[in-house]
Parts: C-alpha cells; structure tokens; sequence
C-alpha cells in the first residue's frame, strides 16, 4: 500500500556537533527547530517549522546532502544542498514543512557536511508525528 508523504525541504532539531578528525579543531554546530506549527488541511497533517542554524565558534560549517526517510524507512528522498554557515554566524530558514496523510508517521532527516577544518559529519534526527503532537528526537 502506498502512503504519499510531502517533504517541503528536511528538518533537523536540537543537535550539537563538536566532530573532529585526528587532533583537528572542529567546528562547534547546532540546528533548532523553532515556530513549530500544526495543521490538518484537506486530508493531510502538516507540520510547518523554522530552522535555524548555527556555528559558535570560529569553523565555519557547509551542509552538502540531505535524506528523509519515512514509511518505516522504506521511502526516502535525497537532494544535493548547499548551506553554508558561517563562523559565528547563524543561517535561518523560515518555511519548511513535513507532510502526510496518515495519522502517525515516523520521518528521519539525515544531513552530509563539511567544517572549514576538513572534518567529515553527518546528523540525523527523527521526527514521531501523531496528530497534531510532534517529538522530535
């Protein structure tokens, strides 16, 4: 059976990366969701949310690929991006939402980057929707 999920862009929340690479310096990361906003609207639940960036010490940080994962993570999607933030910066995105039609769904995000110091990450959230409750994990 086929469940369609929208995903208006991937949504990461809460996570503080210090990586490092053999002695390395790395570079100090954290993403937040904010403005987390529900809706039931002609069938689907969707689930709209800031996100916002931010780098807090002097490494700056560039986010290069994206998945999410849904439908028991059977389905994913992937997108090459380009999110550069800048040391002791933040970057803020203000539109992004999560989609579908079932009652509860369980969406990973999963992110590929790189700091300015060639330190290799990856993160991945996981998103617990049921109704208009989201956990994020």
């Amino acid at each position: 059976m086929r469940y369609p999920i929208w995903l208006a862009a991937f949504s990461l929340a809460l996570f503080t990366s210090n990586i490092s690479q053999a002695g390395s310096k790395a570079a100090e990361f954290a993403m937040e969701i904010d403005n987390l906003k529900y809706e039931f609207v002609n069938g689907l639940h969707k689930y709209h949310h800031a996100r916002r960036y931010v780098v807090s010490n002097d490494i700056s940080v560039t986010l290069t690929k994206g998945k999410v994962c849904y439908i028991e993570q059977k389905k994913c999607l992937s997108a090459l991006v380009k999110y550069r933030i800048d040391a002791g910066k933040s970057l803020t995105q203000p539109r992004h939402q999560v989609a579908t039609k079932l009652d509860e769904e369980t969406v990973t995000v999963e992110y590929w980057g790189k700091d300015d110091a060639g330190n290799k990450f990856s993160v991945k959230k996981t998103f617990r929707l049921n109704g208009d409750s989201v956990k994020i994990e």
